[in-house]
């Protein structure tokens, strides 16, 4: 496995829908990178050797010969989480969803312990309806 095989996520929203017309959307923010029993904050969209580099975990596998020594990355499962509070003005709608875009190709998604997805395809868009896990607060995504 090479450098291209590394976990890029992007949240786009949770979304909140009524009668087919998108009403309100609410970005998701302040994300973590779960490693060695330690969170560290990342942005998404990203990739893991670039958040371990970012906060000086590994050697910049750019200089010299260190892409041989972060080869044991792409060997490895990496979990990215986030907490929210659901909008007061998404709360009350009937039909509510994640929207993914750009997941890695294999990737599994939990919301409040709930798997919600096992993603396949890294080209594609994944819409899946929450309105029976998510609460108003203390939502957690990983």
């Amino acid at each position: 496995m090479g450098l291209n095989n590394y976990f890029w996520l992007l949240i786009i929203g949770l979304y909140s829908c009524q009668r087919h017309d998108l009403n309100t959307t609410q970005q998701l923010s302040k994300w973590a990178l779960h490693y060695n029993d330690s969170l560290y904050s990342v942005n998404v969209p990203s990739n893991t050797v670039s958040d371990l580099l970012q906060h000086h975990l590994i050697a910049d596998p750019f200089v010299g010969t260190n892409e041989d020594s972060i080869q044991w990355i792409a060997q490895n499962d990496w979990t990215y989480s986030t907490s929210f509070d659901v909008l007061p003005s998404i709360v009350h709608h009937t039909n509510k969803e994640l929207l993914f875009h750009g997941l890695d190709t294999y990737a599994k998604v939990y919301l409040n312990d709930s798997l919600l997805l096992q993603a396949d395809n890294m080209f594609r868009r994944w819409n899946i309806a929450v309105n029976d896990i998510i609460k108003e607060k203390n939502n957690t995504l990983m």
